[in-house]
């Protein structure tokens, strides 16, 4: 790997605090460039999980909340804090802070180099796809399929590199004692006679798994792990009776759990490598998504 510039600053922006893969790629982004001697500026939402970590972690840390739907807002918000303090290139991982850093460079108000991390296939407009195209200095996609969508949206194929998303080994590559495993098995009400499976993941299309069930006649234990009660709920209204489904808020030591999936599944139709999966496949889990 060729090292990074002497002195080279960056500020990484991220709307999102918490509970999704995209988040802890952010967050070990950081501390990887961090530890390549690279400085960086991270913006994050205040009082967040990712604060507090990136906080842990020794990053300089911005906390500004970007609002949805404010645009013009959020751009205004970045332009001071970067005046205030001056970086070499900029780079958003979220729609709201790529969105506003890209209002601002098509306004000439930006001054470094903009590098926009594309996670997902989720369509931007083909007016912000032309708009990155014109004053991103380069695109990054996570897989290839990632790119092909971005060039179909109008952003010219030259600016466009591949960085595929990588396995957080530390984060899987833990010891795990049997109490926590057994903690697990009572918030899930883990059965031996049942089959565990299970969702790692924040709301995505978590429905087309509990319609599927209809169609499993095997009794099994549905495992969603960070959706709210609120959406298992309504959820849970078309599941069968020979199934039980549980919902788990966002937790951040979820590796126990894996202990006891006997297949993992992640619903979506706009990922395009997510941790959830990496990490599934990392601690060999059977994996439909």
């Amino acid at each position: 790997m060729t090292p990074p510039p002497a002195g080279l600053q960056v500020l990484i922006t991220q709307h999102q605090g918490g509970g999704s893969g995209a988040v802890t790629s952010t967050l070990h982004l950081a501390i990887g460039l961090a530890r390549q001697g690279v400085g960086v500026r991270l913006v994050c939402p205040p009082d967040s999980p990712l604060e507090a970590a990136a906080r842990a972690a020794g990053l300089e840390v911005h906390p500004i909340p970007l609002a949805r739907q404010h645009r013009f807002a959020n751009a205004r918000v970045l332009a001071a804090l970067m005046a205030r303090y001056p970086v070499d290139l900029v780079n958003p991982q979220s729609s709201r802070d790529r969105q506003a850093l890209l209002w601002l460079g098509l306004r000439g108000r930006l001054e470094v180099p903009l590098v926009i991390t594309r996670r997902s296939f989720r369509p931007s407009s083909l007016l912000e796809a032309w708009i990155a195209g014109r004053v991103a200095a380069r695109g990054i996609a996570v897989i290839e399929t990632v790119a092909a969508a971005l060039e179909a949206r109008g952003v010219p194929r030259r600016k466009l590199v591949v960085v595929h998303n990588g396995l957080i080994a530390e984060r899987v590559d833990v010891p795990v004692d049997a109490a926590a495993v057994e903690a697990w098995r009572a918030r899930i009400g883990w059965e031996p006679g049942r089959r565990t499976i299970g969702v790692v993941a924040r709301p995505k299309d978590q429905a087309v798994v509990v319609r599927a069930l209809q169609r499993v006649d095997t009794p099994v234990r549905l495992v969603l792990a960070g959706v709210d009660g609120g959406t298992a709920r309504r959820l849970g209204r078309r599941v069968p009776d020979r199934h039980a489904v549980v919902a788990l808020p966002f937790d951040p030591a979820i590796r126990p759990l894996y202990e006891l999936l006997d297949v993992v599944l992640h619903p979506s139709r706009w990922e395009g490598l997510p941790q959830a999966l990496l990490e599934a496949m990392a601690l060999g889990k059977p994996v439909v998504a």
